[in-house]
C-alpha cells in the first residue's frame, strides 16, 4: 500500500508540473490586491498568480499541520487519562484479590 501511495503522489506531482509548464503564461500574469475600507486602505505589490498559488499551498500545509498537532496533543492527553484509569482499576483489583486471598 505504501508503494501505491508513493506512485500516486508521483503521478499527481507530474500532472501538476505539466499543467504549470503548459500554462506558464497564465501563471506569470501579475495581479494586485486592494482593500478599500472607510478608514483603512491597503494595496499589495504586484504578485504573479504562480507565487500566490505557492503561498496558498504552503499556508494550507501549515494550517493543516497545526490542526494535526492540536489533534495529536488532544489524543495524547486522552491516552494518558486512560492509562491512569487503567492503572487505578488494576491496582484496585490487585488489592481486592490480596484481601480475598488472606481471608
Amino acid at each position: 500500500m505504501r508503494y501505491v501511495k508513493g506512485i500516486f503522489l508521483i503521478i499527481v506531482g507530474i500532472v501538476v508540473l505539466v499543467a504549470a509548464i503548459q500554462n506558464y503564461q497564465a501563471f506569470s500574469t501579475s495581479v494586485q490586491f486592494r482593500l478599500n475600507l472607510l478608514i483603512f486602505k491597503a494595496e499589495t505589490p504586484s504578485l504573479s498568480i504562480f507565487l500566490i498559488a505557492v503561498i496558498s499551498f504552503f499556508l494550507g500545509v501549515v494550517i493543516t499541520a497545526l490542526f494535526g498537532i492540536a489533534d495529536n496533543l488532544r489524543l495524547r492527553s486522552k491516552l494518558r487519562e486512560a492509562y491512569k484509569t487503567q492503572r487505578t482499576v488494576s491496582q484496585a483489583q490487585h488489592s481486592t484479590l490480596q484481601e480475598s486471598s488472606q481471608q
